[in-house]
């Protein structure tokens, strides 16, 4: 079974493999501040390991002195032995700090591009990340930034693959032109066959990144839905398809194994041989002499040359071994390509003329006209906004109704300035504003979903910024989470784990809420997108009541689906297919609009039954913790 990944992964650009200068490009830009640092480590590798390349040497030196069996051979040989542990001592005192100092740089390196890609992201438009599953998201910026990590802080293994390498083979040219000039042929080769051959896993391992989002995304959707796996009896059904993500990485990677298997074989067998021609070689010209004449072997020249020819041919199964790893980095690294491409919302993130602010700030009526806004991949014909004229009053309550899919959350969306709409005119006290597409410079928006965070509950409300205690108080109050505070253990310090799982909907919902009113406390505009959705009818109305008295001076828009509360509003908004059909109180709307009236029974029924359900499911069984 094979699938061709190539078009679908990450996009004809992104998904090419950048060459070997990005990486240290975007390691050079990384640095800055700190430039000085990898010059430092690499000057220190380089002379640790430039000392090890006088090992060979000294000790060819002592077998020499040994084969002469001169009268002071042992005392002679014993100083090139002592010669060599001292070289070993002096090496270590340069590659260990310029190891330590690289490995820092590293980290550093990799907290500046995590900081850079996350940041991006929180740039990027809703639109973006509504498209781009966010498992994916995340495995592209872990895999990025491991990449670079993991580049940066194995410099020291290409520092010493290339002392190694010419070093050896400037030895061999000084031992012997004809067998430096044959090594250097023989390596060039062999760094050919293995370029060669990596090129073909490269291009494997683009496809087998793009397998592994894949997986990851679908293993993340399983654990994160796990109660819908469970309540729904699809653990079966879930294993099959993981496992069939989970296939499709190994089609690329059993490729890969072959491959690499036989390019070890290849290198393992070249190298060999000629390492062997090389000493066979060396020992040949040695023994002819430069007249043709017979001349004595000496022992401590074969060895250096062996020594060499091994440290060289180490080299290069080496280079066979980090080649392989350099284009992993670049297949890793180049998976952030689609974040780091994505253009920013600049509509979301343009400061806000300062006259235009400070107007929008003390301003008593905003009106809304012609607002259009069509979802970027729509399947439906119509916009999702068509043709909206509303007003925003300072201290007014207006409640949305409509159908799900009516637009109503669309909407609050767009004026929030999560969405980009394609036309719109704002006027500010009768004066229009032009360049001016949403109100995100005044209005926050409290979604209907309770997305909490893995931290305490402090930290989930507040989520680190100052807030005053008052303030803090206030929105606990008004999203009535005091009692529940009061009943856990630790208090605000309580740890919430992933996705709130030790609280009901309910508690969620109310963290969350009041998370938004904290976030919302300078806001002249409150949008309200059924955050109270999960609350029994009581609650709901006592959270409504303060809220109202809360922001008493902003205006306050929600999405409403519970008719009890529609009264409690000064003005109701009812919605069909993107577009405002009436502008009027519950019971203007209701004399007006047969549609809308009808959607006050069916939601009075469905309440109706949601009680006579609760009652029927407590019968026989004690009190319940409401949540």
């Amino acid at each position: 079974m094979a699938t061709d990944f190539s078009s679908s992964a990450d996009g004809p650009r992104s998904a090419r493999i950048g060459l070997a200068i990005d990486l240290y490009r975007e390691l050079w830009r990384l640095a800055a501040g700190r430039r000085g640092v990898i010059f430092l480590a690499l000057a220190l590798l380089v002379a640790g390991q430039s000392v090890r390349l006088s090992l060979p040497y000294l000790a060819a030196q002592a077998i020499n002195v040994i084969q002469m069996a001169g009268p002071n051979c042992l005392r002679d040989a014993s100083f090139y032995l002592i010669a060599v542990f001292c070289a070993h001592v002096l090496s270590w005192a340069l590659h260990g700090p310029g190891r330590i100092i690289e490995r820092k740089l590293a980290m550093h390196i990799r907290e500046r591009l995590a900081d850079e890609l996350t940041g991006k992201l929180f740039r990027l438009s809703l639109a973006w990340h509504e498209e781009n599953h966010s498992g994916e998201t995340t495995h592209r910026v872990e895999q990025s930034t491991r990449a670079l990590f993991d580049f940066a802080q194995t410099q020291f293994m290409y520092v010493q693959n290339v002392v190694n390498l010419i070093g050896p083979i400037i030895a061999l040219f000084l031992l012997s032109r004809v067998t430096g000039i044959a090594a250097l042929i023989g390596y060039a080769f062999l760094v050919f066959v293995i370029v060669q051959i990596d090129r073909g896993m490269m291009r494997l391992a683009v496809i087998e990144n793009a397998a592994e989002r894949r997986y990851q995304a679908a293993l993340v959707d399983a654990m994160g839905n796990i109660l819908s796996v469970f309540a729904l009896r699809l653990e079966e059904a879930t294993r099959r398809l993981l496992g069939a993500r989970l296939a499709m990485v190994f089609v690329p990677m059993k490729r890969s194994i072959v491959l690499t298997e036989g390019k070890w074989c290849a290198v393992g067998l070249l190298n060999a041989a000629l390492w062997c021609s090389l000493v066979a070689l060396y020992a040949w010209l040695a023994r002819r002499g430069a007249g043709g004449a017979a001349k004595p072997l000496m022992v401590g020249g074969v060895f250096m040359v062996y020594q060499y020819t091994q440290q060289a041919g180490d080299v290069i199964t080496a280079i066979a071994s980090f080649y392989q790893m350099f284009a992993r980095h670049q297949a890793d690294f180049a998976s952030a390509g689609p974040i780091k491409e994505a253009p920013i919302d600049t509509s979301r993130l343009a400061p806000t003329l300062p006259e235009v602010s400070d107007l929008l700030k003390h301003s008593s009526t905003i009106e809304l006209a012609d607002l259009t806004f069509t979802h970027l991949h729509s399947r439906s014909e119509g916009p999702a906004l068509d043709d909206v004229h509303l007003r925003f009053k300072r201290g007014a309550r207006l409640a949305l109704v409509g159908e799900s899919g009516s637009g109503k959350s669309t909407l609050m969306r767009t004026l929030a300035g999560l969405y980009r709409p394609q036309h719109i005119n704002i006027r500010i006290d009768g004066q229009p504003i032009d360049d001016l597409h949403d109100l995100h410079d005044i209005a926050t928006l409290i979604p209907q979903d309770a997305e909490l965070f893995e931290d305490t509950l402090r930290q989930n409300l507040t989520m680190g910024v100052d807030c005053p205690p008052t303030a803090l108080d206030a929105a606990i109050e008004a999203a009535r989470l005091k009692s529940l505070i009061q009943m856990l253990p630790e208090g605000l310090d309580t740890v919430i784990v992933e996705r709130g799982a030790n609280f009901s909907s309910g508690q969620k919902q109310r963290i969350a809420l009041a998370r938004g009113l904290i976030a919302a406390r300078d806001s002249s505009v409150l949008f309200l997108d059924e955050p109270t959705s999960n609350l029994d009818a009581l609650t709901e109305a006592a959270v409504y009541e303060h809220i109202f008295r809360l922001y008493r001076n902003a205006c306050v828009v929600s999405s409403v689906h519970r008719p009890h509360l529609l009264s409690r509003f000064d003005e109701v908004v009812f919605m069909e297919h993107g577009r405002i059909v009436d502008v009027g109180t519950a019971s203007d709307l209701k004399e007006r609009q047969p549609a809308f009236r009808l959607s006050l029974e069916k939601a009075a029924s469905a309440a109706q039954e949601e009680i006579q359900v609760k009652m029927t499911s407590g019968m026989g069984r004690g009190p319940q913790v409401q949540g």
